[in-house]
């Protein structure tokens, strides 16, 4: 928890410092036990199924390919608790369009996710979108978070900045910094 707190730290001055600001923030922690909840009410309903222990969502007839929902020792995944998120979203925004902006390595995961959401009859799954964009590749490979090969955020907007205003003093010398 401690170390949770020190990236949140740093993501709300990151986050200040660019302007941004956001008006609810969802932990996982908090939704995946209603994600499973929803799962398993659709598989008594007979919308999911069971196999090998897993729960398990029939995805062929609409040419993707099957997802596992819960495995099969309780654990659920990250699908699990989107389904919840979305419906949440749904409930305490009203939204009209909900934009999922996620590597395009995820692209099969959001067209899974989607499909379920229509199943499961969620009124506004067609309108969730994914923005998909391609992977971020540096000089040391692939960028991987969980790696911890990443690209600063701060120190981006820095350089950024730095190389802006020499390109500028460079161009119009009457423009003082």
């Amino acid at each position: 928890k401690i170390m949770v707190s020190w990236v949140y730290k740093g993501y709300k001055e990151t986050y200040k410092s660019l302007g941004i600001s956001f008006d609810k923030q969802y932990y996982e922690s908090k939704i995946y036990k209603k994600g499973k909840s929803i799962v398993q009410k659709a598989l008594k309903q007979g919308i999911f199924e069971k196999k090998d222990g897993a729960v398990i969502a029939n995805l062929e007839k609409y040419k993707l390919p099957n997802k596992v929902l819960i495995k099969s020792d309780g654990t659920s995944l990250y699908i699990t608790q989107d389904i919840f998120l979305a419906q949440l979203k749904e409930k305490e925004f009203g939204m009209n369009k909900s934009v999922y902006v996620v590597a395009s390595e995820q692209d099969n995961h959001f067209k899974q996710l989607f499909k379920i959401l229509e199943i499961l009859g969620f009124k506004t799954a067609d309108r969730c979108h994914h923005l998909s964009y391609g992977l971020v590749n540096l000089p040391s490979g692939r960028m991987k978070s969980r790696e911890g090969n990443v690209v600063d955020a701060d120190e981006l907007v820095e350089e950024v900045t730095r190389v802006a205003r020499e390109e500028i003093n460079k161009r119009h010398d009457n423009i003082k910094p």
